[in-house]
């Protein structure tokens, strides 16, 4: 009972902070949303622990002990929604020619009529992957009995292994994908109500290109160093555990490529394609599991989330390209990005098994293993920088979705316009000599 009312009084607390948060969101202002997170984070870490711990101290039952550690989360709620109230006065203060406009807004039946009709099928979507998962925890651990042969405890051990790899599958789209996606709907959106389709599809552009270089070399260091990365966090006790994440590495540039591709359709009013998209991407991991796991073991679970998120990738890249006028151009926005990726990964390859062959000692320790690993991407970061701006693959639109200090570091962007322009001027320039000749 305890635990259940500090979790609503969570719930009431996240969904106020949701409004301000997208409230800044909509004015492409995400200082109010950083702040509040960091502070939210850093309760639940302080408080939570602090509370969980001192109750388990007291013998207190094991109910008490997590409503002790929600309350982190709830004080943490609590504290950042003066934080973003602030900072949203703040920003109506400086601002006060757009907050004190003519315009009208509509009435609270109709607003409340869009935010169902926009959240609703986005609900319903992530709701459905939610399902799936559940529904894939229980059959993994049924087909591995069943057509495995092995007993329940065995089961559970080769799931742990699992769940470890997941936890680092899901790093790349909560650091990558998930700021990019607050950023661009409200951009594509903005330029969509002005009419600009031209700035749109640049939009488009740039948040797929941002996200194809942020995840392709994350997915791709993930699946080629895997043993260097699961031995360091977790040790070499499992022979399964690399494996798992290599082929979970894969899985998680799609993951990214589905938060873009769905931010791109939400943002062109195409939010109800999750309805179908999403459980289209379920039922492929869910018959994918039934039939591997019990054949090939443990491996056909991650097999069966990458074709998962592939198979909802692409739904939603179709749907883009069938029906958005202003459509980006996915050659453009991948080739670069995917070259840059291709050449990191065989560098990443290339260190992690030279080191492993040729200090095998270092492979025997998780401190040893750190090693290789802090080298491996080292290296796989000097590649890929490298590879970047020699091929062009940043361009200047792209860095309004950069931190300023990433921006200032990359002197060789590529800017279209100016690339154009000059491609222009050579032209002339020949055939004035062709003239003159």
């Amino acid at each position: 009972m305890k635990r259940n009312i500090a979790f609503l009084l969570a719930v009431l607390l996240c969904c106020v902070s949701c409004a301000f948060r997208g409230c800044g969101q909509g004015f492409g202002d995400m200082v109010p949303t950083s702040a509040a997170t960091v502070l939210e984070v850093s309760c639940k870490l302080v408080l939570g622990l602090a509370a969980a711990a001192l109750l388990l101290r007291r013998g207190a039952p094991q109910e008490t002990v997590c409503a002790g550690a929600i309350v982190g989360v709830t004080v943490g709620l609590g504290l950042g929604l003066p934080v973003l109230w602030a900072m949203i006065r703040k920003r109506e203060a400086s601002d006060r020619l757009f907050f004190n406009t003519c315009d009208e807004p509509d009435g609270y039946g109709r607003i409340l009529a869009e935010l169902l009709k926009t959240s609703v099928p986005i609900t319903l979507g992530a709701s459905a992957l939610n399902l799936f998962a559940l529904v894939d925890t229980r059959l993994i651990c049924q087909q591995l009995q069943q057509g495995m042969g092995v007993s329940y405890e065995t089961a559970k051990s080769l799931y742990g292994v699992y769940a470890k790899a997941q936890t680092l599958f899901t790093l790349p789209s909560s650091l990558f994908a998930s700021p990019i996606t607050l950023s661009v709907v409200p951009a594509i959106a903005g330029a969509l109500a002005r009419r600009d389709g031209r700035g749109a599809r640049e939009l488009m552009e740039s948040a797929l290109r941002v996200t194809n270089l942020l995840a392709m070399p994350a997915a791709m260091g993930m699946s080629m160093a895997s043993t260097a990365v699961y031995c360091t966090l977790y040790g070499s006790g499992s022979e399964n555990g690399p494996v798992l994440l290599a082929i979970l590495g894969a899985s998680s540039y799609f993951v990214c490529l589905h938060q873009a591709t769905a931010a791109i359709l939400q943002a062109c009013g195409y939010e109800k394609t999750s309805l179908w998209t999403v459980p289209a991407g379920g039922a492929v991991k869910v018959a994918a599991c039934r039939f591997l796991v019990g054949r090939v073991g443990i491996v056909g679970a991650p097999v069966g989330m990458l074709a998962c998120y592939a198979v909802i990738s692409a739904l939603n890249l179709g749907v883009i390209l069938l029906r958005l006028r202003q459509r980006p151009r996915l050659l453009r926005v991948t080739l670069r990005p995917l070259l840059c990726a291709v050449t990191m990964g065989a560098c990443t390859w290339s260190v992690q098994g030279l080191m492993l062959r040729h200090f095998p000692a270092l492979a025997s320790s998780r401190a040893g293993m750190g090693a290789i690993l802090a080298v491996t991407a080292a290296l796989s970061a000097v590649v890929y920088v490298a590879c970047a701006v020699r091929f062009g693959a940043v361009t200047v639109p792209d860095a309004q979705f950069l931190p300023q200090t990433v921006r200032r570091k990359l002197p060789g962007l590529r800017d279209p316009e100016k690339s154009a322009e000059k491609q222009g001027k050579k032209c002339k320039k020949r055939l004035a000599t062709q003239e003159e000749v």
